[in-house]
């Protein structure tokens, strides 16, 4: 088995390496979540010594140091799922020899197996999270039986309640781990090619700088360019090459396999084969030079030019400088006719002089890029104003409050069988501590379910959902509280079914709301262990610290998994190189006007670019340079444009703007303006200007995205003949062709 393949291939745990990513950058997310689960829970147990006696703390403690040393061996192991789930398993033996060593009301700590499995459902994939969850419930039931039988016949629901809280807390996170999943996926992907995009790239190629420092194997990078893609937009239009990206996109997968292949912008591709010598190289790319010239493309027919570097053996692997050569020799093909495969030498002068100063801003935001997905507010200051004006005290914008409803919903949806199984302990107990006990938490969760059907009538959700986080939790609290009345029994071994709850809120609001939902939910863990029996929690405090920590830790790794969440829905409505709205963001956009104008019967304008003679650039200068034209007339576009004026960019140097309320007299002065601010001031020393097309929805009626796009584009193209430089309408477009 090959180099590149034991490192690309699955495991038990790990079916591939999108999996082994996934669960190394959340392990990486939930470190601060760990650190304050281990200071709480350290608390927790440092104040039950008086209850449980010293020697139960020798086992937690050694647990932690082996969790902390697989923990920094991580980044030095080619299966790190191996080395975390040896740390939990050695964790799960120590608590249950924990629990052994205690005195007093010893199965108490049984609710100590809760922490680790919360850690292992939000990283993990979901076959070894199941498999971890019937690990825990086993291993909880076996250390109940053997370490006090009698105190477990007594009172069978010492079990019975953390054995709930196993199960039903494991399927919110583990909603909360889907849902984190589903925006890493949307976030990586090209949304027109459905390749895997920048992101993916930037994440592909630090696991493979890392690996090459281990194995010293050869790595080759495979750079094409669809060449006169140029020719192709403005002969058939920006839809059918759209079609033609999308064919190639297939064509090229299919003939890389099993190595992926990436869109980095436009009509460029990159292929990344670790562990690929040259000879082996020339005939992957050969290969994918055949398969696009082998048949028309979408009706057209399309060659491709490819530019082939290979890094050194033995040496680790440096990504800017080997995609510079591969770069360099991607141009040598264009410019000895196109339609051919070239290869990149080490000793090309020119990179020297062209690729240092951008091979130094690369590696640092490819750096910052890999350890987070970049935030709209990060990558663009007017974004984040744009979109501040719909933020609220408790959400920033729009897609902070979309994300929290929808997670909600999806977590609230799969907590069903959480709720199945809760009612069934909740009505189990009530047999033996009174039927006063379901009433509240019963109540709750009907009104719960009213409002999260009303959610999206509300100006405000994030309230109306908060609202309810907090009175459930009271209402849990009051059911717990009610023991007293109807029981004489004591059991404050009911308090850590506060977590069920408490992992899935957290994970849904954002930091401000984790900290009052869960110090609310805290402090009515403590409420109702004082009401249930004042005496003995004053006599025993760790009987309530520990629930009380337990809900702390569910808070912290729920909020955890929900920023991952939002941070990489956050990613993928942004253009990663330019700081724009991308094609995802283009398509919400639209249908959110398509359903106002219905409504109402607002026009829209739709504007959309085309860089002038930007394919020159990028085959003179480079794609480095390429790349900062695009960022600074990105910016300048985003300049001119007012608040409710949004931009988007949907492929390599087209761009969409999108003036809801805007006829076309007034979309004209917005296009001169763009225009015009392009024009005026070179982009290093490159002239750069901007051809744009204008049309606009008729008033009161319908917006047709596509209609009034398709007017547009052609407007674009009336430009491009015009001489460049240029705004036209569809009114101009139409005076052309009468003419």
């Amino acid at each position: 088995m090959g180099e590149s393949e034991r490192l690309r291939g699955g495991s038990l745990l790990c079916r591939n390496d999108a999996e082994r990513g996934r669960l190394m950058d959340m392990s990486r997310r939930l470190g601060p979540a760990k650190r304050g689960a281990m200071i709480a829970l350290l608390i927790a147990n440092v104040i039950g010594v008086p209850t449980f006696g010293v020697w139960y703390l020798p086992p937690l403690v050694l647990a932690v140091v082996a969790f902390a040393i697989g923990q920094a061996r991580l980044v030095y192991v080619r299966r790190p799922e191996y080395v975390l789930a040896a740390s939990w398993l050695f964790g799960e033996a120590m608590i249950a020899i924990s629990i052994a060593l205690a005195h007093g009301p010893r199965l108490y700590l049984l609710a100590l197996f809760i922490s680790p499995l919360l850690l292992w459902s939000v990283a993990f994939p979901p076959r070894p999270a199941a498999m971890a969850v019937v690990i825990s419930a086993v291993a909880m039931t076996l250390t109940a039986v053997l370490v006090d039988p009698r105190a477990l016949a007594d009172a069978p629901f010492v079990l019975l309640y953390p054995l709930t809280v196993v199960i039903a807390a494991s399927i919110p996170a583990a909603a909360a781990r889907e849902v984190d999943r589903q925006s890493r996926q949307t976030a990586v992907a090209d949304q027109l090619t459905g390749l895997l995009n920048r992101v993916a790239l930037q994440a592909r190629v630090a696991e493979i700088e890392h690996q090459t420092t281990i194995s010293g194997h050869p790595v080759t990078i495979v750079v094409g360019d669809i060449d006169h893609f140029k020719h192709i937009n403005d002969t058939y239009g920006h839809a059918q090459g759209d079609e033609v990206l999308k064919e190639v996109a297939s064509r090229l997968s299919g003939a890389a396999e099993p190595e992926p292949v990436y869109r980095l912008g436009g009509e460029e591709f990159i292929v990344l084969l670790p562990d690929v010598d040259v000879g082996s190289a020339r005939t992957v790319a050969e290969r994918l030079q055949a398969c696009v010239r082998d048949g028309e493309v979408a009706g057209v027919g399309v060659t491709m030019s490819f530019g082939v570097a290979v890094s050194s053996a033995d040496e680790p692997l440096d990504y800017e400088l080997l995609f510079g050569r591969a770069d360099r020799a991607l141009y040598r093909a264009k410019a000895e006719g196109r339609d051919r495969v070239v290869y990149g030498t080490a000793d090309d002068p020119r990179l020297a002089s062209e690729n240092v100063v951008t091979s130094d801003r690369r590696r640092a935001k490819d750096a910052r890029d890999a350890a987070s997905p970049t935030s709209p507010a990060e990558l663009d200051p007017r974004i984040a104003r744009e979109r501040a004006q719909t933020a609220s005290w408790l959400v920033s914008d729009d897609l902070e409050r979309e994300h929290l409803v929808d997670l909600g919903r999806r977590i609230h949806q799969s907590n069903r069988p959480a709720y199945i199984v809760t009612f069934g302990a909740v009505v189990a107990a009530a047999f033996v501590y009174g039927w006063p006990t379901v009433v509240a938490p019963i109540l709750a969760a009907i009104i719960y379910n009213v409002v999260e059907h009303h959610l999206d009538r509300l100006p405000r959700p994030e309230y109306a959902l908060g609202a309810m986080w907090l009175a459930t939790q009271a209402a849990n609290g009051i059911g717990l509280g009610f023991v007293r009345l109807s029981s004489a029994h004591a059991p404050l071994f009911a308090l850590p079914v506060m977590v069920i709850m408490t992992i899935g809120s957290s994970a849904v609001f954002p930091r401000k709301g984790v900290v009052i939902g869960v110090t609310f939910a805290a402090l009515v863990t403590i409420a109702s262990g004082i009401v249930i029996d004042p005496s003995l929690a004053a006599a025993d405090p760790g009987l309530i610290a520990l629930p009380v920590a337990l809900v702390i830790t569910a808070g912290l790794i729920g909020a955890a998994a929900g920023r991952s969440a939002v941070d990489h829905r956050g990613a993928a409505v942004v253009d990663q190189l330019t700081g724009m709205l991308n094609r995802a963001a283009l398509e919400a956009r639209v249908a959110e006007l398509t359903h106002h104008s219905t409504s109402v019967g607002q026009e829209v304008a739709v504007i959309v670019g085309d860089l002038d003679r930007f394919k020159r650039i990028n085959d003179t200068h480079g794609h480095s340079t390429g790349d900062e034209v695009l960022q600074t007339v990105a910016y300048r576009i985003r300049k001119h444009l007012r608040t409710f004026e949004s931009a988007y960019r949907v492929g390599g140097e087209e761009f969409v703007v999108l003036l809801p309320g805007v006829g076309v007299e007034e979309a004209e002065a917005v296009a001169q303006r763009i225009c015009q601010a392009v024009r005026d001031e070179p982009v290093g020393r490159l002239p750069v200007t901007i051809s744009l097309g204008l049309a606009s929805s008729t008033p009161h009626e319908a917006f047709d995205y596509q209609a009034v796009f398709g007017e547009a584009d052609q407007a674009l193209y009336e430009a491009k003949r015009r001489g460049r430089d240029r705004v036209c309408g569809a009114d101009t477009l139409a005076s052309a062709i009468a003419a």
